[in-house]
């Protein structure tokens, strides 16, 4: 089991990444049933000098598209898995819209880190989940490719 999967599985909890298996993309995972921990680039993010960038950008109407999303109406196939207590890793998490809810769903006695790459969008999240009154999440500048600091 790779690194990045013991830590999403002892974030998730083992009945959420077990749901994931071993296919990445919709594609079956290569011969011997291990799937690569790192997706190839896709048309949302290139690959440049090393790090990822994000090609939408953070442009405000970027962000402010995406601060309408909530976990309701874009996470609900994963809300009637979490369950109070549960820690949440929240990776991309954007401006925080979607975080509110995940941290309300794992309730006061769960936590949830929301994380993003981008330094002006963790602030917007954290200021998005002060206002909410999210008390069990905080946020982090980091990457989905180093968990190290999660471990």
């Amino acid at each position: 089991m790779s690194t990045l999967r013991r830590t999403v599985t002892r974030m998730l909890g083992a009945r959420v990444c077990s749901s994931l298996g071993g296919a990445r993309h919709g594609r079956p995972a290569p011969r011997g049933g291990r799937a690569s921990h790192r997706a190839p680039p896709s048309a949302a993010f290139a690959t440049k000098s090393g790090g990822d960038v994000y090609t939408h950008g953070h442009h405000s109407s970027v962000v402010s598209q995406h601060a309408a999303r909530t976990a309701e109406d874009s996470a609900a196939f994963l809300l009637d898995r979490l369950q109070p207590g549960q820690k949440i890793l929240d990776a991309g998490c954007g401006p925080g819209s979607i975080s509110v809810g995940l941290a309300k769903a794992v309730g006061p006695k769960g936590e949830l880190v929301a994380i993003d790459v981008d330094e002006g969008i963790v602030a917007t999240a954290a200021a998005t989940l002060a206002t909410s009154g999210a008390a069990n999440a905080s946020c982090a500048v980091a990457s989905l490719y180093d968990l190290s600091s999660f471990a």
